[in-house]
């Protein structure tokens, strides 16, 4: 291990947004969108996205970008609140600091997508692989150039990651798994502005949305319009409804299926989501399939009280109105767990909650 640090070089430089420094570039694309933001006090409003070209990149952990001839890092190519991720060590303020970590050199050009660190399907899906999305909205020939390698985080070599890819074009040769505990030297780095977990483009998203719809070949028309519950009950303690029982009834008066997405394809997800009329669930990351329901669907979304206070409830009712659905919020009880310390954020968050079948049922009778 001494040895290791021994053999590694201390960068530092100036952080900065990616807009502020695209004319210093020979290639760059950039382009003003409509952004939601769902954070509270935030509004619609609009934001430049850009694809530009860096001699000398390093890719370094959670797949930020370094240009290292202008000894600048991208402050809007990864996720700021180290609440979330644990990058404050590596960015503070104005100016970074990281130890390099020996790694492999890349010859040619590549176009960083990166992946979400913690796996999850929200951030990977409205984040990281939004940025094909902006890179067709942009800079479509870099999609057409079949010879450009696509640098993506090792971990998404699995489902349903591994599947969106193919909606693009990026399949085969142009995979190039990166692994997280190495930096990367890339000769000639493609590099594409990150979607903030905050905020939503419609542009974008309807892209992004277009792009899956066709590839698994979805049909809007003449098909059976299903009505669904996303069911989180298999999973692990985690935002799950402890009074199922109680709401069996009302979910089958309303005709809702129960939608146990983690043992779903993307594929399948995706087509179900494209047909669906209504989707019921709670707080949690199989409701950014919303992106993929036509128009004239409807959404209740189950949060509770903790979200709501702290404005995390946002983040779908704030997506639903980016994609011109029409929702609500059903606000639920929570199970408490004696054993279980609520002052923690993320048990807190996670905590499972009671649904009231009455509220529920007065809810549906609204949207349907």
């Amino acid at each position: 291990m001494n040895d290791e640090r021994e053999h590694r070089v201390e960068l530092t430089g100036k952080v900065v947004s990616d807009y502020e420094v695209l004319a210093q570039y020979s290639y760059a694309s950039s382009r003003q969108f409509r952004k939601f933001d769902w954070r509270p006090g935030r509004s619609c409003e609009l934001a430049p996205l850009s694809v530009f070209q860096v001699e000398q990149a390093l890719i370094g952990p959670f797949c930020i970008p370094f240009d290292l001839q202008r000894r600048l890092v991208f402050r809007n190519h990864f996720y700021e609140d180290g609440s979330w991720f644990p990058v404050d060590a590596l960015v503070r303020r104005d100016t970074y600091q990281h130890l390099r970590r020996p790694g492999p050199k890349l010859q040619g050009p590549a176009l960083l997508l990166g992946g979400a660190p913690d796996l999850n399907y929200f951030h990977w899906l409205l984040s990281w692989f939004a940025r094909l999305a902006i890179v067709e909205l942009l800079a479509p020939e870099l999609l057409l150039d079949s010879s450009l390698p696509v640098l993506i985080d090792s971990r998404a070599q699995r489902e349903p990651f591994l599947a969106h890819l193919g909606s693009f074009g990026v399949t085969g040769d142009r995979l190039v798994w990166i692994d997280p505990d190495q930096d990367y030297e890339v000769e000639d780095a493609f590099l594409v502005t990150l979607p903030s977990q905050n905020e939503y483009h419609p542009d974008v998203l309807r892209s992004l949305s277009a792009r899956l719809i066709a590839s698994v070949g979805a049909n809007r028309r003449g098909r059976r319009r299903p009505r669904l519950w996303i069911s989180r009950e298999q999973l692990s303690p985690k935002r799950r409804v402890a009074n199922m029982a109680d709401l069996e009834g009302v979910l089958d008066s309303a005709g809702l299926e129960r939608a146990n997405l983690e043992h779903m394809s993307a594929s399948e997800q995706i087509e179900m989501f494209a047909e669906a009329e209504l989707v019921v669930g709670v707080h949690g990351a199989g409701l950014a399939n919303m992106i993929f329901c036509p128009a004239d669907c409807r959404l209740l979304i189950i949060e509770k009280p903790f979200n709501v206070f702290l404005g995390l409830a946002r983040t779908f009712t704030v997506l639903a109105e980016a994609c011109e659905l029409r929702h609500e919020v059903l606000v639920a009880d929570v199970d408490v767990q004696l054993d279980t310390d609520y002052n923690d954020m993320l048990n807190a968050h996670n905590q499972d909650v009671v649904i009231d079948p009455d509220q529920l049922a007065a809810a549906l009778r609204r949207l349907i």
